[in-house]
């Protein structure tokens, strides 16, 4: 059909959100996706964040709030694995290179809090991982542009500025280390 669009719901996080006068205590999904075309499959539109209310058996997964990103959507890929204790989610157009921080402590009112692209030569950042101190660990897959040299863990900031970064190149490992995900293990920080 001309004109139908899909929705592609890429990463989902169950929050509990907490109790305020404008969103009473209720739990919220919250997904970041992309637009697409549906007859040609091309990437149409932005990327966007959508909560969708399911702590209440009435309205179970009715969408209660939806945010489109400024930029075109290229890959709207990863978001935190887990809900992050300060409310402010990092996902990522991973073919944009591009990344955005999310306040969504108000779930009926999400927020672009900040936006982010490289980290120093360090580009195509892919998961994040919330740390006790209030800063995201991030897995940048490569450096430079041309996918051929290895990527890093770089610590960010709430706005997506780099705190400290660590290369992942082994010259043991060939053709060269791509960071993926991560697991964190704060008390055996390495």
């Amino acid at each position: 059909m001309s004109g139908l669009r899909l929705f592609a719901l890429i990463i989902v996080l169950l929050a509990a959100s907490p109790v305020t006068a404008a969103a009473p205590h209720h739990d919220y999904l919250v997904s970041w996706g992309m637009e697409t075309q549906s007859s040609s499959g091309t990437h149409v539109g932005h990327d966007f964040l959508a909560v969708f209310d399911i702590g209440d058996p009435a309205h179970f997964g009715r969408l209660v709030a939806m945010l489109p990103v400024p930029t075109p959507s290229q890959l709207a890929h990863h978001a935190n694995y887990e809900f992050p204790a300060n409310g402010m989610l990092f996902a990522n157009d991973f073919l944009a290179s591009h990344s955005y921080v999310f306040d969504v402590r108000n779930p009926l009112k999400p927020t672009v809090a900040a936006s982010f692209d490289n980290a120093g030569p360090y580009t195509h950042p892919h998961s994040f991982a919330y740390l006790s101190n209030g800063d995201t660990l991030a897995t940048y897959q490569q450096k430079g542009s041309d996918d051929t040299v290895a990527g890093a863990l770089v610590e960010l900031d709430g706005k997506g500025d780099v705190v400290r970064m660590t290369d992942a190149s082994d010259p043991k490992v060939e053709p060269f280390i791509r960071p993926y995900s991560s697991l964190v293990l704060e008390k055996i920080d390495r």
